[in-house]
């Protein structure tokens, strides 16, 4: 690893890799954290399972990244602004989505009847 990055490559390989042998995910954002799981990729094949895509960064390689680790981001706005701005936008929309599937109203609970 230390031929590829800096430190802060290297701990979030790391961060990826406890992530998701804890079964937590973790949600990428821009080309640094792209390129960690290229690398976490290698010691953790089945990482992807367990990484969310925040956005398509503005980086030239971002689209061939996510295509080799087979991720669709959640967002694609040209984002390049740093700071972890993409995954804080995303974890928005994340929450809504989990709000969606554990809240939402079925059909039985809405007691709807049809007729043909």
């Amino acid at each position: 690893m230390s031929k590829v990055g800096g430190f802060e490559i290297g701990a979030t390989v790391g961060t990826m890799i406890a992530g998701a042998e804890a079964g937590v995910p973790v949600i990428m954002d821009g080309f640094i954290s792209d390129a960690a799981a290229v690398l976490a990729k290698a010691f953790y094949p089945d990482i992807t399972d367990h990484l969310i895509a925040s956005h398509l960064s503005g980086e030239k390689g971002a689209q061939r990244v996510l295509d080799y680790l087979d991720l669709k981001p959640l967002l694609q706005l040209g984002m390049a602004v740093g700071e972890g701005s993409g995954a804080v936008v995303a974890l928005a929309l994340i929450d809504d989505i989990q709000s969606v599937l554990v809240n939402m109203n079925t059909l039985q609970d809405l007691n709807f009847e049809y007729e043909n």
